[in-house]
């Protein structure tokens, strides 16, 4: 994270505004899900902490308007969240979540529960991604 970007995400956060998807272009990819039936489902965010650091990713869970689960300890504008993924229209489905790349673009979206290892692989496979790896050496 560059600085200008750090102080600018910091000074949001400290003067206390909701953020929205647009605040977290460049610094952060996004998941957003909503309306998903986790009923029985094998679905968490626990124990993938170094994951969804690694790959800059933040988790964003809603539900009936409300953020049930999310790694993110800010404050977010959650209408803002939810037109921002139903904006995403493919053919005629309407996913209920979206990927987000640190572009802002939308790289990936579908219908259901999204699998966290599919949704990493395709963070893998992005470019921005590729070159993190290698600035780090780990490629």
């Amino acid at each position: 994270m560059n600085w200008i970007g750090l102080l600018a995400f910091s000074l949001l956060t400290l003067l206390g505004k909701s953020l929205t998807p647009q605040d977290f272009v460049w610094e952060y990819r996004l998941l957003i899900i909503t309306e998903v039936d986790f009923l029985g489902q094998d679905w968490s965010l626990d124990g993938k902490k170094t994951d969804l650091e690694d790959r800059r990713l933040l988790v964003f869970v809603l539900s009936d308007g409300k953020l049930i689960q999310s790694n993110c300890k800010e404050s977010i504008d959650i209408p803002s969240f939810l037109r921002f993924a139903q904006a995403t229209q493919a053919r005629d489905e309407s996913p209920n979540w979206v990927l987000v790349g640190l572009d802002g673009g939308k790289k990936s979206w579908g219908r259901g529960v999204p699998n966290l290892e599919d949704i990493f692989r395709k963070i893998d496979a992005m470019p921005m991604r590729q070159s993190e790896i290698r600035k780090r050496g780990n490629g």
